[in-house]
């Protein structure tokens, strides 16, 4: 009994002590928001996107004719020039088929030439003339396919530009039945294609400039620029743009040709800056680029104006990631 009677104040103490302390919920703070001041100065209009260089021609050489590659006579990788030898495979076979087709065509020839004969005395049907010609037309015909595939023994550069790794080596059988076989990738990279997307509110600015020559807006200047370089060293000009705006995704597919110099700086698959002038110097509001939000639609800024005790946060179109904007007409807002 005494242990219990000691515990029971104890116990009361602790009740009473806990009742005695308020308890304290954390308080609602508010998320910090950075706020910018905008800077006006004169600017150009411009379009600035992002593109990816491709070679202007591509081809694929393929081997045309059966037979075992006797010699390959370029360096991997290298620049070649239009009709430059690059394979040559055995010709033994398709030498020997030409001498055997151009064999037949002779005696066709020859069968021809008697049933004419004979027709002229009288000693054979038309019919069997006209089988002679059609016999002998057959004969010819594959007496020039035995040519051309003689031809294809040797294989050429078709244009200048540089040449891949090459997929057959020397000796390898080539051109059999079933699958083609690929040799090399023959690339022209001067001039370069550069492909980029361009919005809608984009192509209208761009027809409403006056630079196009005219609705393809074909041979409108370009600016490029590859990552790391300072300015826009590369100048080309729009040499294609689709003739439809796709309507689900409110762009438009374009390309531009950028003459690449001897180096070959600009090689295909790199990604390149895409400027493009849109109109004279006018008033521009710069805004720091962690301002400015982009979705696949447009290019947005949120904007803080006051007016008398209230502000009120607004969006509007922003020009570019670069932080560019042409937002306001009129008095620019206090803060971004």
């Amino acid at each position: 009994m005494s242990r219990f009677h000691w515990l029971v104040p104890c116990a009361s103490a602790l009740v009473l002590a806990g009742c005695g302390q308020r308890q304290t919920m954390p308080a609602d703070t508010a998320p910090t928001v950075i706020v910018a001041h905008p800077r006006i100065t004169p600017m150009s209009g411009r379009i600035e996107l992002t593109g990816t260089v491709t070679p202007s021609a591509t081809v694929d050489l393929i081997a045309r004719t059966a037979g075992t590659i006797r010699s390959k006579q370029f360096v991997d990788g290298s620049y070649v020039t239009r009709g430059q030898l690059l394979f040559r495979i055995e010709p033994d076979s398709a030498d020997a088929q030409v001498e055997l087709n151009a064999a037949r065509e002779r005696q066709a020839r020859l069968d021809y030439a008697r049933q004419r004969r004979l027709l002229a005395q009288d000693a054979a049907a038309v019919a069997d003339v006209e089988v002679s010609k059609a016999n002998l037309d057959q004969a010819a015909a594959n007496t020039q396919l035995a040519r051309i595939s003689l031809r294809n023994t040797i294989v050429r550069a078709p244009f200048n530009g540089f040449i891949g790794a090459s997929l057959a080596d020397v000796g390898a059988f080539v051109g059999g039945a079933g699958a083609p076989t690929k040799l090399a990738t023959l690339q022209r990279l001067e001039p370069v294609y550069v492909a980029f997307t361009l919005g809608e509110r984009d192509v209208l600015r761009i027809l409403a400039s006056g630079k196009a020559a005219h609705s393809a807006m074909q041979d409108y200047p370009v600016h490029i620029a590859l990552q790391g370089e300072s300015g826009y060293p590369h100048i080309g000009r729009l040499d294609f743009a689709n003739k439809a705006v796709d309507a689900a995704t409110g762009s438009l597919q374009a390309r531009a040709v950028v003459a690449n110099g001897p180096r070959a700086a600009l090689l295909p698959g790199l990604f390149a800056k895409v400027r493009i002038e849109t109109g004279d110097a006018a008033a521009t509001m710069l805004l720091p680029a962690r301002t400015i939000q982009s979705d696949p639609l447009a290019t947005m800024c949120c904007c803080s104006t006051r007016r008398a005790s209230s502000s009120a946060a607004t969006s509007a179109p922003a020009a570019s990631s670069d932080a560019i904007a042409r937002c306001w007409r009129g008095s620019p807002p206090r803060t971004a």
